[in-house]
């Protein structure tokens, strides 16, 4: 991934939906019956890369605040 959060956190979100627009109407019933499919791979990785962007995200969030009342 890139070093921005902004991004990470987009392609990670971009990830999510994708995969769970494969997955959603078999979810549970794939999950009964523990037949996974790569969708459901790059959901679990694309939840993980948005905890993993979370703190950086807070953090540039922060910095972005903190210039703004700086400069009023």
């Amino acid at each position: 991934m890139v070093n921005n959060p902004f991004a990470n956190i987009f392609v990670a979100l971009i990830l999510l939906v994708t995969s769970l627009m494969e997955a959603w109407e078999t979810l549970f019933d794939d999950v009964g019956e523990m037949s996974f499919g790569a969708h459901h791979g790059i959901m679990i990785f694309a939840g993980f890369q948005i905890l993993k962007t979370l703190p950086d995200l807070m953090d540039a969030l922060h910095f972005i605040h903190k210039a703004h009342e700086d400069k009023h």
